[in-house]
């Protein structure tokens, strides 16, 4: 019987502390996501489908040819969201911008990252059909 008390204690411990860990993560999930890879979120809130989209360094140095862009190519429908990790890799400080074009043929270019050193963070660009807004969150 000695031994069931400190069985229990320890598997209270327990789950005392993983709760504790899923409540911290999810109160602070926006500054976790600082720190990893950077994710685009597209939002399209526009009558048009979003037919393609590419991410890439509008400032900053490619750490190898052909890194400094990446292409998606999957149709983002009206009234759909999309998440996007762009490869990009790059030496020293960066900008990064997204491209896309709608069904109509119209492309429009945005800054997604006005400055960042590790293309980490997320951004979230909502596309309307009077305007396109970007919230960033980039390191």
């Amino acid at each position: 019987m000695k031994l069931r008390k400190p069985i229990i204690v320890t598997i209270v411990a327990a789950a005392i502390l993983a709760a504790g860990i899923f409540i911290a993560y999810k109160t602070y999930e926006n500054l976790f996501r600082q720190f990893q890879s950077l994710t685009v979120e597209i939002v399209n809130q526009s009558k048009l489908d979003i037919v393609k989209v590419e991410t890439g360094l509008l400032s900053g140095t490619p750490a190898q040819p052909g890194e400094s862009k990446h292409s998606f190519e999957q149709t983002i429908a009206s009234g759909k969201k999309a998440k996007i990790t762009p490869k990009l890799k790059f030496f020293g400080e960066g900008s990064i911008y997204m491209e896309f074009t709608d069904s109509s043929g119209k492309t429009t270019k945005k800054t997604v990252c006005s400055y960042t050193e590790s293309a980490s963070g997320y951004s979230t660009v909502t596309i309307t059909d009077k305007q396109v807004t970007v919230e960033e969150h980039c390191i």
